[in-house]
């Protein structure tokens, strides 16, 4: 629930309380991944429940497990931060902004279980897109078909390239900058945090000159917002918290 707050904000705050106990008759059930065409169609059945009851208000235990098989569709593997809950909404919320905007081929033409189990297919592309589900070689999710990992970590480029494409009759578009919201959205504050735990990059040169100005860059800005808080009349700062700045 905490993470569906960072998608839907204060709608799922003002969500009927009374759904929050919704028995779900499957809580174990797991993204269906055997195939492109099952991974492909549990990720949008599932997203797709997760907007419906948004648009109901009507979130819920169940919604929230939905919420997760949906992410679960896709491999982080080689996305930078890609532990983080928040990248992981981004990137399905940039998927599903694309998926509303190019057409899909018919479901009989997605490679499903038959081909994958005669072996003949280990990958497939979405038509005229680079947007490709793959079979896991290695790790716990061995032999599943994912959104692939280069697919993932280039979401935000597809995206830039078929964002002003009119949305698809009856899809569902804008989330993502609904998300995005604001500077003080969930997305802007977890970068900040991460900005100030993170060194100067050291592994060549230009880094090292590039960080360098930057971090003083900034120094500078706050010494300065700092002195004028002090100057103010009356000052909006005192000088022990100027001195920590």
């Amino acid at each position: 629930m905490a993470l569906l707050s960072l998608v839907f904000g204060p709608s799922l705050a003002m969500a009927g309380s009374q759904e929050d106990y919704t028995l779900d008759s499957t809580p174990l059930r797991t993204a269906d991944t055997s195939s492109p065409r099952a991974t492909l169609q549990s990720f949008l059945n599932n997203l797709g429940e997760v907007i419906d009851d948004q648009r109901r208000g009507q979130f819920s235990v169940k919604t929230g497990r939905a919420f997760l098989r949906a992410i679960n569709a896709l491999d982080f593997s080689t996305t930078p931060n890609g532990d983080s809950w928040l990248v992981r909404t981004r990137r399905v919320l940039l998927l599903q902004e694309l998926l509303g905007r190019i057409e899909l081929p018919p479901e009989q033409e997605i490679p499903g279980e038959k081909a994958e189990a005669d072996g003949a297919v280990t990958e497939w592309t979405i038509p005229n897109t680079a947007i490709t589900i793959a079979i896991v070689d290695v790790g716990p999710r061995e032999g599943e078909f994912l959104f692939s990992a280069d697919t993932v970590q280039r979401l935000h480029r597809f995206y830039e390239s078929v964002k002003e494409l009119p949305p698809k009759p009856g899809a569902v578009v804008g989330l993502y900058d609904q998300w995005l919201g604001t500077d003080t959205g969930p997305l802007a504050l977890e970068e900040e945090v991460r900005n100030r735990l993170r060194p100067v990059d050291t592994s060549s040169p230009r880094s090292t000159m590039e960080g360098f100005l930057d971090s003083v860059n900034r120094a500078y800005v706050l010494v300065t917002e700092a002195d004028a808080a002090l100057r103010a009349t009356p000052p909006t700062l005192t000088r022990q918290e100027a001195r920590e700045i």
